[in-house]
This record gives structure tokens, sequence and C-alpha cells, in this order.
């Protein structure tokens, strides 16, 4: 599970609290549809972009339209090549603490209890 909703619920707090963030979802999956819903039923769906998968060229023009990439992983990924890119497209990456993601980050992490971050 990639935890999408929890990022969605994750944007609703930051909604409740007066910070209004703009949300690209890429990704084509089973539970889109659901996603859609739950973005709805928060009240933050005008917020939330979603697009398709994507590869090669598409993803790093994706990626350097934005400052932050959050990958909340809710499985044990072996490795993540998605943190890399972001960090080579410039993004700061938030991951969650399962499986390679934190290896993938690296040296540039900032680690909390619940995600790390790369400066």
């Amino acid at each position: 599970m990639k935890g999408v909703d929890t990022l969605l619920r994750s944007i609703k707090l930051l909604k409740d609290n007066g910070t209004s963030v703009g949300l690209t979802v890429v990704g084509a999956g089973s539970k889109r549809n659901d996603l859609m819903d739950l973005a709805e039923v928060l009240g933050i769906a005008p917020m939330i972009t979603w697009r398709d998968q994507m590869f090669g060229e598409l993803v790093g023009k994706e990626m350097n339209r934005h400052r932050l990439l959050v990958v909340p992983s809710r499985w044990k990924e072996p490795f993540s090549i998605v943190a890399l890119e972001g960090l080579a497209c410039g993004c700061q990456v938030v991951v969650s603490r399962h499986g390679g993601l934190m290896e993938a980050a690296g040296r540039w992490g900032y680690r909390s209890k619940s995600a790390t971050l790369c400066r």
C-alpha cells in the first residue's frame, strides 16, 4: 500500500490549520477512485491534481514542477527509485521509514519518528 490516504488526511490537517497546499498524485492504481472519493469527503478535492503513471522524461518534467516529493509507503519497499528521481530533480523528499526508502534517501535525510525528510 502506498499510503496516499494518509497523505490526503495530512493535507486536510494542513488545510484545517490554515495552510493551503497543492498536491499532485501520480499513478493510476486500483485504489485511485477510492482516493478521489476520500479527497471529496475530506473537502480537499480542489487541492489535488491526479496524473496517470509516468515514465522516462515525463517523470523528470513533472518532478521539476514541484519542490517536495512525498513517498508515504506502508509496505517495506526494497528500494525506491522515485526517491532518487526526486532528489535528482531538486525536490525535498519525505519518505516513510519502511524498507529501503531511508536507504534511497541517503545521507540527506532528517529522521523523525514517522518520516525522513531529505534536504
